[in-house]
This record gives structure tokens, sequence and C-alpha cells, in this order.
């Protein structure tokens, strides 16, 4: 089951989003102090059925919006969002931009506070990560952040899209062929770039697993997380004005252990 969680500060809702064995996208909702809720946003807004592929959902401060987004049958991007008070609508946004199908395999959606949009990173069938991105009151847009950077391609295992407030920027993260931690990012007023986090760590390689990616405001820093080939969870960290360092939180785990007892 596809499945995600999320907060809505504008609604003052929690919910969660998941895809049930129809195609049909459903959300579980809940406010303060009232009963959870269930609706089928395919129902309500028409949208076509998903395609048991990835799916995202999240807040859009600047739009005052919720949205959820997935990969439909045709292997389109569909967003289904929802100011409050308003009710839910539905927008193919491959035939609003013109982009590349998408391979179904990983998808991101996220608000980036310090360039004001909600974007969406996916995979397309060559391996290339496309973003789709809109400002309040803009057209949706997109570009192929592979070719404008340079970086290599993915291995369809895994994506990751997220802000990070501290240093302003927003970034995403996937495995290329050869297992490497690939990170795009950019700052507002600069251009994209690309790094191999794994050969700048000396992180153990990835393969066929999840990772993760986040910002952690209160210690300023941005991570990623992930699984390697021998079970063992890595994390990769970066601080403001800082180098990328490589942590293997299993080992810790195990030395902390043995120190206390």
């Amino acid at each position: 089951m596809n499945l995600h969680g999320y907060d809505w500060p504008q609604g003052g809702t929690k919910q969660i989003a998941f895809e049930d064995g129809q195609g049909h996208v459903i959300e579980l909702l809940l406010g303060y102090g009232e009963p959870w809720q269930s609706a089928d946003l395919t129902a309500l807004t028409g949208a076509p059925p998903a395609s048991n592929s990835a799916l995202a959902g999240y807040a859009w401060s600047a739009g005052g919006t919720k949205q959820v987004v997935y990969s439909d049958q045709q292997s389109h991007i569909i967003e289904l969002f929802v100011a409050r008070e308003s009710p839910w609508q539905w927008a193919d946004l491959t035939m609003l931009t013109g982009a590349p199908p998408s391979s179904g395999s990983a998808l991101a959606g996220y608000a980036w506070s310090a360039g004001g949009t909600k974007q969406v990173a996916y995979l397309d069938g060559q391996g290339h990560v496309i973003e789709l991105f809109v400002a309040e009151g803009s057209l949706w847009q997109w570009v192929d952040l592979t070719v404008l950077t340079g970086a290599p391609p993915a291995n369809a295992s895994a994506l990751v899209g997220y802000d990070w407030p501290n240093g302003q920027t927003k970034q995403v993260v996937y495995v290329d062929g050869q297992g490497h931690v690939i990170e795009l990012f950019v700052a507002r007023g600069s251009p994209w770039q690309w790094v191999d986090l794994t050969i700048l760590t000396g992180a153990p390689l990835l393969h066929q697993k999840p990772l993760t990616g986040y910002a952690w405001v209160w210690g300023a820093t941005k991570q990623v997380a992930y699984v390697d080939d021998q079970g063992e969870v890595i994390e990769l960290r970066c601080g403001l004005n800082d180098q990328w360092h490589c942590f293997n939180l299993t080992v810790r785990m195990r030395r902390e252990e043995v120190y206390h007892t």
C-alpha cells in the first residue's frame, strides 16, 4: 500500500492519504477535538485512478493548500488539491506542463519555504529526475534536473525531495546505477547543482532499498538516511557552512548498548 501522512497548519488538521485496492486515493482526516473522518478523493474529484505507484501528500503554506500527488495509469502526474472552505479539485500536471511521463517508480512532493513554491519530483523512463514546480499566481512549469546539472541517471529505486529552511535550499536525493547517493540542490537565485554524497563521505553503497531525506531545524542540519546492503542504518549529515559526514547509526547504537550494560 502506498501511504503518506502529513500536517496541514492552515486547516488545523492532520491526514493520511493512501491508495486503496481499486486505485482510489483515500484520505483519513482529523481536526483537533473532532472525530476521524474519511473521504474518497478520487470519487469526490473525478480524477483518474492511481497506478499502484508512489504517492505523496503535503501542505503548501504560501498557497494555503494541501495536496496529494500520484502517477495515474497513463503515467501522468495527477494532483488533488484543496484550500480551506473549498472543494477538492484535481489537475493533470503532465498535460499542463508537457513534461515527460513518469516511470511510476518514485515520486516526492513538498513545499519550498524560501522560494514560496510547491514542487513534485519524479523519475521518467530514462532515469532522469523531473521537477514540476509552481509559485502562487503562476503557471506550472517543468525542468529536467538531470540534463540541467549533468548528474548521473537514477536507478529507479528511491527518490526524496525536501525543504531545508536553515540553508534556504531545496534538494532532491536519489540513488544512481552504481549505488551512489546523489543530491541535487538549489538556493533561491542560484543554479541547480549536484554532488555525489557517497564519494564525498565514503558512505556504504545503497542498492534497491528505500531512503529518506529531511531537515532538522533545531540542529540546523539536513540529512539523508538509508539502510545499506548489510542492513545497517546510515545517516549522511550536513550543517550550515559544514561538510557532509557519514554516520553508521547501527554501530553507534550497539556501542551505546555495550557502554550502558
